[in-house]
Parts: C-alpha cells; sequence; structure tokens
C-alpha cells in the first residue's frame, strides 16, 4: 500500500489529540516496509488505549524509539501463525551479517531464528526439546535492527522461505548480492537445518 491509500483509510487526528492512549508509543506509530514509510498513524480521538494498541498491531507497528539517527522497532513485528507461535522476518546483522531470516517464539524460552539462506538455524527450547542457545528471546529481539511481518509460509518450507528470503534481502538493504558467511557462534551452537 502507498501512504496515501492507508492515510486515506485511517482517522489521523493530530498526535496531541489523544496522548495518553500512545504515551508508549512516542505519541505516534509509523508504518515501515522496507525503507519506505507508508504511514504516520494516531489513534482515533477517544479512542481507548486496547483500541489503539489493537490499530497499531492490525497494521504491524510495534514500540519506537530512537536509535542511530532514525525511528526503528525496538520489538520485532510478529504475526500469529496459530496457538502460541508468532513468527517474524528480521534483520539483526550482529547475528547474521547482511541478510533476512526467519524469527519464531512461543514465549521467552521457546524462540528458533531460522536462517533459510545458509540453511542453519539456533533454537532455544525447554526440555526434553533439544536447544542450540541457552539465551532468552529479549536478548536476541535486542540485536534486531528492522523486521516486517512475514508471509504465511510453514517453517518446513525451506524452498519458499529462502526464496522469499533472498528476494527480500536484495531488496531491503539494497544490494546486490548476499554474503553467506556462517552466523555468529556467540549466541549458540548453529546447526543444519536439512
Amino acid at each position: 500500500m502507498i501512504r496515501s491509500q492507508i492515510a486515506g483509510a485511517l482517522p489521523l487526528p493530530t498526535p496531541a489529540a489523544h496522548p495518553q492512549t500512545w504515551g508508549w508509543a512516542a505519541g505516534v506509530g509509523r508504518i515501515d516496509r522496507g525503507n519506505l514509510l507508508l504511514a504516520t498513524v494516531h489513534p482515533p480521538a477517544g479512542a481507548s488505549p486496547a483500541v489503539a494498541k489493537r490499530m497499531l498491531n492490525t497494521y504491524g507497528v510495534r514500540h519506537l524509539e530512537p536509535k542511530k539517527g532514525g525511528l526503528v522497532m525496538s520489538t520485532p513485528n510478529y504475526a500469529w501463525h496459530g496457538g502460541n507461535h508468532m513468527v517474524s522476518v528480521v534483520y539483526c546483522p550482529n547475528i547474521l551479517g547482511q541478510r533476512l531470516a526467519h524469527l519464531s517464539q512461543d514465549g521467552q524460552l521457546s524462540w528458533v531464528l531460522r536462517d533459510y539462506i545458509t540453511g542453519r538455524m539456533l533454537r532455544c527450547a525447554p526440555p526434553p526439546n533439544q536447544s542450540d542457545s541457552g539465551l532468552p528471546l529479549t536478548q536476541i529481539e535486542a540485536r534486531v535492527e528492522r523486521s516486517e511481518l512475514p508471509p504465511y509460509y510453514n517453517a518446513k518450507n525451506g524452498e519458499e522461505w529462502a526464496t522469499y528470503l533472498r528476494l527480500r534481502t536484495l531488496a531491503v538493504l539494497r544490494i546486490h548480492t548476499i554474503a553467506l558467511d556462517p552466523p555468529n557462534s556467540d549466541y549458540g551452537n548453529w546447526r543444519r537445518m536439512w
């Protein structure tokens, strides 16, 4: 969608109209897709905090904070994929280098970071499941510099995910080739996905 399509569909009063509703989002919500700002969203006048939050979640916006001269998400944009399962497409160069990856979670101690481009994954899971990292999800999320809502692909569809993440990496990072350097081993023991 383009900015005008979203803006035309949403009531956009001034930020001062209802500041207490959006105090946690610095008075404004941003919808970013890649490097393109699609819209700045303000809650409707008189909206309750629950309505404002639902509006943000509907359009894939999360809490914003200043970072490196601009505004970026402080937590990934997760999409619900059934049960307690949440998924996000993330860019975390300190962990994976210059490529996007698949981050899924069922809670702080149950998450998987899948690098479909190189075919490696890092999992944190409670026993009796296999776990490759002892880090809580918050430490992985702290390294996410940007995120976007994912397509609704099954995690087992490695080829679909690899193709999608390659194309999105090239488009979002505006690069011509993707480096296939191994992921950072400081975060755990990466293992092959297939």
